[in-house]
């Protein structure tokens, strides 16, 4: 039997660091899990928001098998009101490197299990697409689909997947598939600019 397990972990004092919570609180636990939990760790320290940086759990539990939690839903980003192409913030996330065994010990590498040789792995995501009948509501829904796509498979998978995803929502013409690629490779980073 596997046993994953999201964390919220939120302290009743005033004054206390959000970003740190979960990791003072977890960390010590390091090697203390049965061998048939993955503990699922969101990708940054806070709560899905537009730019933070990577969650320090995930280099710091080489003894722990860990799962990210990506945001699928667009809570933070829009709201599914606006075109926001996730896959862009969760590739980022995943080469990020946390140099927890030298240069390349990427999150991609702590989620496969190969940086610390951990035979259960996965990756989770949070969905809440809701039912608007507007095009960026659309793209929002492709991209619960695209989530493993773009997360686990090669560059040339998840450009075909994209590609197909827009064949089959909105055009075959070629052009259209340049402008509506470019649309959405774009609309991520002016979430975190602004």
């Amino acid at each position: 039997m596997l046993l994953s397990g999201g964390h919220f972990v939120y302290d009743a004092e005033r004054d206390y660091d959000r970003a740190a919570a979960a990791y003072d609180e977890l960390q010590p636990f390091d090697g203390k899990f049965a061998a048939n939990v993955l503990l699922q760790v969101k990708n940054g320290p806070i709560d899905f928001q537009p730019r933070e940086p990577f969650h320090p759990l995930f280099g710091a539990m080489p003894n722990t098998q860990l799962m990210p939690e990506l945001q699928i839903t667009q809570e933070y980003l829009g709201s599914s009101n606006h075109l926001v192409f996730l896959a862009v913030m969760w590739r980022e996330f995943l080469d990020a490197d946390t140099f927890a065994k030298g240069p390349g010990s990427t999150i991609t590498k702590v989620a496969d299990g190969s940086l610390y040789h951990q035979r259960l792995t996965g990756i989770a995501g949070v969905a809440n697409t809701g039912s608007d009948r507007n095009w960026t509501d659309i793209i929002s829904r492709r991209q619960t689909g695209m989530h493993l796509t773009y997360c686990l498979e090669s560059e040339h998978r998840c450009v075909k997947s994209r590609t197909n995803g827009i064949r089959m929502t909105f055009t075959n013409d070629s052009t259209g598939i340049t402008t509506i690629t470019g649309m959405m490779l774009n609309s991520y980073e002016p979430w975190w600019t602004t």
